[in-house]
């Protein structure tokens, strides 16, 4: 449902985590908070389920907090929202940006409340964190710094109270890492040949394959471990379904390659590997 209009301010503490430092890749404008290890660019499971338990602790810590801003670099940005997105579960703000004035900003809005995590932008525009980033904004902030919403709150339909991930797989929200780490690379389309793909499947625990867009059976073959078919990173917003990927793989939908590989991730990491429970998950 549209809404919008100005955004009035909330009361209450926003704590600040900072994740990896200065420089390249690392957080910046960040001039208070909470620093954790030096992580940057695109984290492994292990590294994002400690920011997630941070996160967690912070939520929780003090009932008077409107939510938690979490300062990191651009590269991060992407990959932290949405792994927050499946493993939190709160109406409380989670923004993630790498510019603590307008993190703040956003998460002392009352209207920010119940959408899920959210990235700021330098442009001052306002992402969803579980749609596929840089997608179609949320919000904006204005000059005076304060923000301006584009639709009433609600969380987007993959992780709303009554989706798949809600009501059955309820242990995804857990902080506790699992000891494996999965791993889930992610490859092109035409660089899987079948005795490659035959001879990895015993080393890794899932696989993102970067669709051409043309029907392909690349993996209609008996493989172990699940397929994820995703769109290539930096297309415009669109929609992979069942029709162009092999039957035995998982169509990504609109997630991007990072976020096909962090779902998969978790979700093999509790156990969650039979492709026909994972379709289900994915938004297809």
């Amino acid at each position: 449902t549209s809404g919008g209009g100005g955004g009035s301010s909330g009361s209450g503490s926003v704590p600040i985590i900072v994740v990896g430092g200065g420089g390249a890749g690392g957080a910046s404008n960040a001039s208070t908070g909470q620093a954790m290890s030096n992580f940057t660019g695109i984290l492994n499971t292990t590294q994002l389920y400690s920011i997630s338990s941070q996160v967690n602790q912070s939520l929780t810590s003090s009932s008077s907090s409107n939510g938690v801003v979490i300062v990191a670099g651009k590269k991060s940005l992407e990959s932290i929202a949405f792994f927050l997105a499946i493993t939190t579960n709160t109406n409380k703000t989670i923004v993630v940006c790498n510019d603590q004035k307008l993190g703040q900003v956003v998460a002392m809005s009352e209207q920010a409340q119940g959408r899920g995590p959210l990235i700021v932008g330098k442009q001052k525009i306002i992402y969803s964190g579980t749609l596929p980033p840089w997608g179609v904004p949320d919000g904006v902030i204005d000059d005076s710094n304060q923000a301006h919403w584009f639709t009433n709150a609600c969380p987007p339909l993959l992780t709303a109270w009554n989706s798949t991930l809600r009501t059955q797989y309820t242990n995804f929200t857990s902080t506790e890492s699992n000891s494996n780490n999965a791993i889930v690379p992610i490859v092109y389309e035409e660089g899987i040949a079948p005795s490659l793909l035959q001879s990895v499947s015993s080393f890794i625990q899932g696989l993102v394959v970067i669709s051409s867009g043309s029907n392909s059976t690349t993996t209609e073959q008996s493989v172990s471990i699940p397929v994820v078919y995703t769109q290539p990173k930096g297309k415009p917003i669109s929609f992979i379904n069942n029709s162009t990927i092999p039957s035995n793989a998982i169509a990504g939908g609109y997630l991007s390659p990072v976020q096909a590989q962090i779902l998969l991730s978790i979700a093999v990491s509790n156990g969650v590997n039979n492709t026909q429970s994972l379709k289900q998950i994915f938004p297809s």
